[in-house]
């Protein structure tokens, strides 16, 4: 103001030039670059534990330096001492989309799954499923749009397991499904048949099916060997009798057989016997010839199954299904 008075009081006789301190210039800038300053923040997703955080990110502000240099030179240089009007550029934050977050936070439930290991159940822990439908995201996210450098926690539906691993080992094997006995039938060879089926049933004893598993009555036998203990029982065929290793096993899955379907557990194969045996009815008489002839069936329980089977010197065979009733 005062060098425009001079030059008004002198008719502009002489010219004043402005020299400027670009040292401190440039360290005016930089403090108001420094109090201006917003670093941006991208909305994001995070997990902590079983809950889900939406944080709403934050703008970024920030000035153009060697603009805000210019225009205060030209003030300068100009005696212009009118309010200066800084452009500051904001950067919005990025979105998270919604199908990001919909994979995210959509988690199926894990029921507890069983092992064998060395004959013996390990128990894996089951865990939380969490379920948030497009919809309600779209929605959640809306409801956020005014939001501003906070976190939020996300109401996710629940999706609670079955059974945890201490209930469910609290539930194995304690309810019998299905028990069934059948007299050992003495025809030819007795004792080597009786043999082969007590072979048979001692192989079956104890022997675990879980979840979901294929039983195969073959694979659990395998071919019967004098090796492995089996005699020569003689069999039938085309109704005449032979020879032949393990013969009598019939009896054993044909025992089997029936207590598996009084279960209800899913048979997979089985073939009827076309001989005519005595000591079982015609329906439920099955053959077993390894490896071309099986018995399979499926564990469509929840919990594993196990097959318990013994036979006394009387001759009297039992084999029992054990598994769990969880309503018990």
């Amino acid at each position: 103001e005062k060098v425009l008075n001079i030059e008004k009081k002198y008719n502009n006789k002489f010219k004043i030039e402005i020299s400027m301190n670009k040292v401190k210039l440039n360290d005016l800038i930089d403090e108001i670059y420094k109090k201006t300053y917003v670093e941006k923040a991208d909305k994001s997703l995070k997990i902590v534990g079983d809950e889900f955080f939406y944080y709403t990110g934050r703008e970024g502000n920030e000035i153009d330096k060697s603009e805000l240099y210019s225009l205060i030179s030209k003030k300068i240089k100009d005696f212009d001492d009118s309010e200066l009007n800084i452009a500051i550029k904001i950067d919005e934050p990025k979105e998270v989309p919604v199908d990001e977050i919909e994979k995210l936070i959509n988690v199926p439930v894990k029921e507890v799954t069983y092992r064998l290991i060395d004959n013996e159940i390990k128990i894996i822990e089951s865990s939380m499923g969490f379920r948030y439908t497009k919809s309600e995201i779209k929605e959640f996210l809306k409801s956020t749009e005014s939001v501003k450098d906070e976190k939020i926690r996300i109401p996710v539906n629940e999706i609670i397991p079955e059974y945890t691993s201490e209930e469910a080992e609290k539930l194995l094997f304690n309810s019998t499904l299905a028990s069934e006995n059948m007299k050992f039938i003495y025809t030819i060879f007795p004792y080597d048949r009786f043999n082969n089926v007590k072979k048979s049933i001692s192989q079956l004893d104890e022997y675990v099916v879980l979840p979901g598993e294929v039983f195969s009555f073959n694979k659990v036998i395998g071919e019967c060997t004098i090796e492995k203990g089996y005699l020569d029982g003689g069999t039938l065929y085309n109704g005449e009798n032979s020879s032949g290793v393990g013969a009598g096993i019939c009896q054993t899955v044909s025992l089997l057989n029936m207590a598996v379907t009084n279960t209800g557990l899913e048979i997979i194969e089985k073939t009827n016997s076309q001989e005519n045996a005595k000591y079982i009815d015609d329906e439920v008489n099955l053959d077993i010839s390894y490896p071309n002839i099986d018995y399979k069936f499926k564990n469509t329980t929840l919990f594993p199954i196990k097959i318990l089977g013994k036979v006394s010197d009387k001759g009297e065979i039992n084999i029992s299904i054990i598994g769990t009733k969880s309503d018990l």
